[in-house]
């Protein structure tokens, strides 16, 4: 996983989501492939499946599941919230610092893939994909975003989340020609909470 710097790939930074989605199908391959190789090596010696590694390898399925349901959930991500390469360089060349890009939020009932999010001390806006089934809401998906941060006490943010990436660019340009004049503990603390409720 490295980003051409030799450097881990973190959340919120350009190919999050398809180094995430390698290091989610591997570790759920290894933890597949060694609960049945504990199972077949109970099977060769005892030559019966009533033995304590077979015991072992059924308990050994249990996080091999949870990360087979990860690694679906991260599949389905990569597919419609992956910021692209175009879109990346555009964002860098505003010169705003405060963004965050391959984010995939989910709610009780729906997700929101947003390929770029950035914030400042007054706003949060974005992009909202589709997931590629269903149309998403932005406006479910700007509720969502809202009740989060009111829920961690950020209160009185605008959000935002535009369909088009020339709004979106523009509004970023915006926020770039007054960065020196934001609170950047506030701008630090929105981002984080965005990658805590981010896939």
């Amino acid at each position: 996983m490295d980003n051409g710097n030799n450097k881990k790939i973190i959340k919120g930074e350009y190919g999050y989501l398809k180094a995430e989605r390698k290091r989610v199908m591997l570790f759920t391959l290894l933890l597949f492939a060694s609960s049945f190789g504990i199972l077949a090596v109970g099977l060769i010696i005892w030559k019966t499946n009533r033995n304590f590694l077979s015991i072992a390898a059924v308990l050994g399925l249990l996080p091999a599941v949870r990360y087979l349901t990860n690694a679906i959930i991260c599949e389905k991500a990569v597919k419609s919230a992956v910021c692209d390469k175009e879109l990346a360089d555009k964002i860098k060349k505003t010169g705003y610092d405060y963004v965050l890009m391959d984010l995939y939020m989910t709610s009780y009932d729906a997700s929101f893939p947003i390929p770029a999010l950035a914030a400042d001390d007054s706003s949060v806006i974005g992009i909202l994909k589709d997931d590629g089934k269903i149309k998403s809401d932005a406006a479910k998906a700007e509720k969502h975003i809202t009740d989060m941060m009111s829920q961690n006490g950020i209160k009185n943010k605008t959000v935002k989340l535009f369909e088009s990436e020339d709004k979106f660019l523009e509004r970023v340009k915006q926020l770039a020609s007054r960065e020196n004049d934001i609170d950047e503990e506030t701008v630090k603390a929105i981002l984080k909470l965005m990658m805590e409720i981010s896939l």
